[in-house]
């Protein structure tokens, strides 16, 4: 019996045998048989790629894991990892049968990911030193979910007034969600568009403007 190693590959095995013996008068007689087996072999990779969450904020933190593993019955040379969001990714450039590689990874999510589901790919690449390539690929997608909101509080001084006084109308806008709001702007239906001294706000940020209106009867 014989059992097949890595160093068969990729076959054949041929295996040569010969026999020889002597007849009673002393003279040689041999033969010989060759037989040829073919070895079959598997290369295949494999990655995995999880999150700790299914749904996040902005600020908080995604958690990612990721195993990689020789599927096949082949060692594994020049494993390399891909991640679409972290770049390459160091692991062992050799990887025997069965043999497996994990790690983690951390993403904090930004007002940049809140328009879209934040999408994560991975891949990995490998060949069995004999010039087939394999590879594989995983995803893990996290939904974002964010709140925009906006407050105003409009306050006029004095109060009361009389005919002939100038009111001074201040307003106050706060931004009351988690997310950046841009072109902020308030418009009066008695006095028209308010100056602000700022129209972007971040959370929990707030701009204000004044008019003065002079109540005449």
């Amino acid at each position: 019996t014989y059992t097949v190693s890595e160093s068969d590959v990729p076959g054949p095995i041929v295996n040569n045998a010969t026999v020889t013996a002597a007849d009673p008068c002393g003279f040689s007689v041999s033969d010989w048989a060759s037989e040829s087996v073919n070895v079959t072999f598997t290369v295949c990779v494999n990655v995995t790629k999880t999150a700790n969450v299914s749904v996040v904020s902005v600020g908080d933190v995604i958690g990612y894991s990721y195993v990689v593993e020789n599927c096949g019955n082949v060692t594994l040379y020049n494993v390399t990892l891909y991640d679409s969001m972290f770049g390459f990714i160091s692991v062992p450039s050799v990887l025997s049968p069965g043999e497996t590689v994990s790690g983690e990874l951390s993403y904090t999510v930004s007002e940049e990911d809140v328009c879209s589901p934040i999408v994560n790919n991975m891949t990995v690449t490998a060949d069995d030193g004999l010039g087939t390539v394999v590879s594989a690929e995983d995803s893990v997608v996290v939904s974002v979910v964010y709140s925009a909101g906006v407050e105003l509080v409009k306050v006029g001084s004095p109060d009361p007034v009389s005919v002939g006084e100038t009111v001074t109308y201040t307003y106050t806008v706060m931004n009351v969600g988690d997310v950046t709001l841009s072109g902020v702007s308030v418009v009066d239906d008695m006095l028209g568009v308010v100056s602000l001294n700022v129209s972007v706000l971040g959370p929990g940020e707030w701009a204000v403007g004044t008019v003065s209106y002079t109540h005449l009867r």
